[in-house]
């Protein structure tokens, strides 16, 4: 699987990403490699990211492409969030809780990627985590607040 990785912070300040030391973290798998990206791809790839993996209207998108602002719509999501762990939890039961990709694994997936993409994203270091650990910090935003983005890269799994 080829997708991308999504270098974010509330600063920003960046020093340079080399892609050799991004890792996984945050349960996510480890890629094959990461690679750059160049910056017109990067553009779309933030364009993709704000109009079509981020909960709709949450983010806009600054014309220097260097950050995004947060609009609010937080309580909202978390509501859909929590909706949506409580329907895949509630299809556990005794006879499938030992399947292998059964409804356990759609409650991990659930939890650990609400935004259910490939994107991963490091925040503040190198270890590239799936859509969670982003939403948790969005959640600390306030409206007008920033998330910068230092750099995209791309990655083989």
């Amino acid at each position: 699987m080829h997708s991308n990785i999504f270098i974010i912070s509330k600063t920003p300040a960046f020093g340079p990403v080399n892609p050799e030391d991004i890792y996984a973290g945050c349960d996510a798998a480890s890629p094959d490699y990461v690679y750059h990206i160049e910056s017109s791809t990067q553009k779309e790839l933030i364009d993709h990211l704000v109009d079509s993996v981020l909960p709709k209207g949450m983010f806009i998108i600054d014309a220097s492409y260097k950050f995004i602002v947060f609009q609010g719509g937080m309580s909202e999501w978390l509501k859909e969030y929590s909706r949506m762990v409580r329907d895949a939890a509630q299809a556990i039961n005794e006879s499938n809780i030992t399947e292998w990709a059964g409804p356990v694994y759609k409650l991990t997936e659930t939890i650990d990627n609400p935004l259910k993409t490939g994107f991963l994203f490091c925040e503040g270091d190198t270890s590239a985590c799936q859509s969670r650990e982003l939403m948790c910090s969005v959640a600390q935003m306030k409206p007008g607040e920033r998330l910068y983005i230092g750099e995209v890269f791309g990655y083989h799994m």
